[in-house]
């Protein structure tokens, strides 16, 4: 199920800003989940089971959120873009 949040405008923007430390794969699949695509869905994309695709967005939202409130990433590392 996506996730919807009433957070103001700007803690969505920030919390997207913080999309640049995922690699690529996990930053694809917290977008498609963002824009509504069921776990479901996306694992049929990426061939993954939905729990898989739960676990993935779980670590990302942790990830990015240690990232905006300590400005650093978990074990460092940082997906080169």
């Amino acid at each position: 199920e996506p996730y919807t949040s009433d957070e103001p405008a700007e803690e969505k923007m920030d919390l997207s800003s913080a999309l640049h430390i995922l690699d690529d794969r996990t930053s694809q699949i917290v977008n498609l989940h963002g824009r509504g695509r069921t776990m479901k869905q996306i694992g049929v994309v990426f061939g993954l089971s939905r729990q898989r695709v739960q676990q993935v967005l779980v670590e990302a939202h942790s990830k990015m959120f240690a990232y905006l409130l300590h400005g650093t990433v978990p074990s460092q590392q940082v997906a080169s873009r």
